[in-house]
This record gives structure tokens, sequence and C-alpha cells, in this order.
């Protein structure tokens, strides 16, 4: 069972022209879409993490899930 929540999943290119997706768990479901794009750059200008790096900004998207219970008893 997905715990409740939300999570970001900002995708890229590398340098290769390859597809990278990067998830944030526990994301704050109201970050405003100036918030999350100052996140993608922020992550390509740094680019500490990884040996290919992502250079380009392709989507995004808050994924939320909720927990509903269900009567299964007889």
């Amino acid at each position: 069972m997905a715990a409740e929540g939300t999570v970001l999943h900002l995708h890229f290119k590398d340098a290769g022209d390859d597809d990278m997706t990067i998830k944030f768990p526990h994301a704050n479901d109201s970050a405003t879409d100036a918030q999350v794009k100052n996140l993608a750059d922020t992550i390509i200008t740094n680019r500490l993490a990884w040996n290919s790096a992502p250079t380009t900004k392709v989507g995004a998207q808050l994924i939320t899930t909720a927990i509903v219970d269900v009567d299964i008893d007889d």
C-alpha cells in the first residue's frame, strides 16, 4: 500500500539526451510552479550528485496519493 502524501517527480535530459527522473517523497502539494522551477534550475546548476548530470528540464508532476479504508468485513 502506498503511503498517503505527495511525491514530486522532476524530469530531465542529461548531456547524452537520456531521460532521468528525480523523485522527492513527502513534497509540499501546494508548491508553486515557480518553486518547482527554481528547484529544477538549482539541480541543473549544481550537478553535484550524478555521473551523468541533468542538463535540461523536461517536466514535473506533483503526484498525490490518498488512503481510503475499505470495509471488507462480512
